[in-house]
């Protein structure tokens, strides 16, 4: 689809095998086609550079629901963009969403799915298992990557760098369950520069060969944020961090006992997973998350909820969304990094129900703020990141 079709266009029912081609081997969405893609089966497509099963590049579809598997993209790494099963670059901003996305195989990035070059995706509910990469087993986000990534089971993966995710890019990572991968390096993440937030997630029971970043590993000059996730049972180090000019802010997570994470110097008493050098892991967790998904915390009488916002980072207009489980007379303000108030978005009283706010930074500078929510005793921070 090169032809500029929107979601009027929809693509449905199909299976869709042995395909061959340069790029995409299955489907390839160009010049601005965004059609809608769902409940297809997309198999045994081989691309001989980038996107083995789905690729787009300008293009922003809606992948909804399909079984995308057992697809190859044979480009080396430095070959465009990657992806065995899906490859998105180039000024796209799809929907990816409730897919099931496994045993696709990339010589480049992403095993199973490969942003970049300007992109901003939201990835969300996948099923993305088994997948193998150079780097990237299940996901690699590189170059100008400015996606949301919410609510997916990431599991099974292999690579050299970065068994579940490999990171070049600044991303959101928020309420992922990253399990069982495995790699020489970043069993289950792996970050390298720029700066992404990882924000309760479950990381766990993830491989690094080398002994080094078993959880989660940093390099070069990643200023990664790693908060109120659950990080435990990973083989090597639950965070590594190897570049000693920065220190990994990772406060606030839960890493199995309250006894908190090994350290041999600042915490010899911690029995989880250790952490290097250079990772800030103080205060952490005493006790365990919730473990609610999102959509079941909004259904429990008297749960406010305050989501990440979208995209973030973000250039120069974001979206902050909240729920509220009654009457509340609400306030939502956002503040720089030294406590100053830059704007009031919100300041009125409001029914039940989930409600989406939009900021536009355009007078801004470019840099980390905070959104507070504050509703009848409930209060709420987060961070986001303007990138112009």
């Amino acid at each position: 689809m090169e032809t500029g079709v929107d979601t009027t266009t929809v693509v449905s029912g199909f299976t869709m095998r042995n395909g061959y081609s340069s790029p995409s081997g299955g489907i390839r969405c160009a010049n601005n086609s965004s059609p809608i893609i769902k409940y297809n089966l997309i198999t045994n497509n081989v691309s001989v550079l980038s996107a083995g099963g789905i690729g787009c590049n300008n293009s922003s579809p809606i992948i909804f629901q399909n079984t995308i598997e057992y697809n190859t993209a044979q480009g080396s790494s430095g070959d465009q963009i990657g992806g065995g099963g899906i490859g998105v670059g180039y000024n796209s901003s799809p929907v990816i969403k409730e897919n099931i996305i496994r045993n696709n195989v990339s010589l480049g990035p992403g095993g199973g799915l490969a942003t970049g070059y300007n992109s901003s995706c939201l990835i969300e509910g996948n099923t993305i298992s088994e997948n193998t990469a150079e780097v990237g087993g299940g996901i690699a986000c590189a170059f100008d990557d400015f996606s949301l990534l919410e609510n997916n089971e990431i599991k099974l993966n292999t690579a050299t760098q970065g068994g579940g995710i490999w990171c070049r890019a600044s991303c959101s990572f928020f309420k992922n369950i990253i399990e069982d991968n495995t790699a020489l390096y970043g069993g289950g993440m792996f970050f390298y520069s720029d700066l992404s937030l990882v924000e309760e997630n479950q990381i766990r029971g993830n491989t690094a060969t080398s002994g080094n970043g078993g959880g989660i590993y940093c390099q070069s000059a990643s200023v990664t944020e790693i908060h109120r996730n659950h990080i435990c049972e990973n083989n090597g180090h639950g965070i590594f961090n190897e570049y000693s000019s920065i220190t990994i802010p990772a406060d606030s997570n839960w890493w199995g006992d309250p006894s908190g994470p090994y350290h041999p110097v600042t915490n010899p008493g911690g029995t989880c997973n250790a952490v290097s050098d250079y990772v800030d892991y103080v205060p952490w967790s005493s006790i365990p998350p919730v473990g609610l998904s999102e959509n079941t915390v909004e259904t429990i009488a008297g749960q406010f909820l305050l989501h990440q916002n979208y995209p973030n980072p973000f250039n120069p207009i974001t979206t902050i969304t909240f729920y509220l489980p009654k009457n509340s007379k609400v306030t939502l303000k956002v503040f720089n990094m030294i406590g100053q108030e830059v704007s009031a978005l919100l300041a009125t009283s409001l029914p039940p129900g989930s409600y989406t706010c939009e900021w536009n930074a355009s007078d801004m500078a470019s840099g980390m703020y905070l959104y507070r929510l504050e509703a009848e005793g409930y209060e709420e921070t987060r961070k986001m990141v303007l990138m112009k």
